[in-house]
């Protein structure tokens, strides 16, 4: 049981990640493949990259040693992959634990309700 949970907990925590890179890559124009970062030659350097990879004195920090078809994998699927970005919403952008209560509205990002009198906090739900 406790092995289960760890996975599924590492698996949401992968999931969140991936969600804040897509996020920000909306919010900064950034890339999120290396077609779009530059690489146009449909990884004709894939050998030399993972070659150079494998060398790097960085790999010495990995939990685990990497085998180099493992690297070419990963760089191939930089390369492919077709994620988009992610519209971040107002609730997005809120600091957790920083909301606080005024009457029955909850003070978050600050908006003028003048229905109600009061401020609001945007919400998705």
């Amino acid at each position: 049981m406790d092995r289960w949970f760890r996975r599924k907990a590492a698996k949401a925590g992968v999931a969140y990640i991936r969600t804040l890179n897509r996020q920000l890559a909306h919010l900064t124009g950034m890339p999120l493949n290396l077609r779009e970062a530059g690489v146009k030659d449909g990884l004709a350097k894939l050998e030399q990259v993972a070659d150079t990879a494998m060398t790097d004195g960085s790999m010495l920090y990995n939990p685990r040693e990497p085998e180099r078809e493992a690297v070419a994998r990963i760089v191939r699927a930089l390369y492919e992959t077709t994620v988009t970005p992610l519209p971040v919403t107002p609730a997005d952008l809120r600091p957790a634990g920083k909301r606080r209560k005024r009457g029955n509205c909850v003070m978050s990002f600050r908006m003028p309700i003048r229905s109600i009198g009061c401020w609001a906090a945007f919400s998705s739900g």
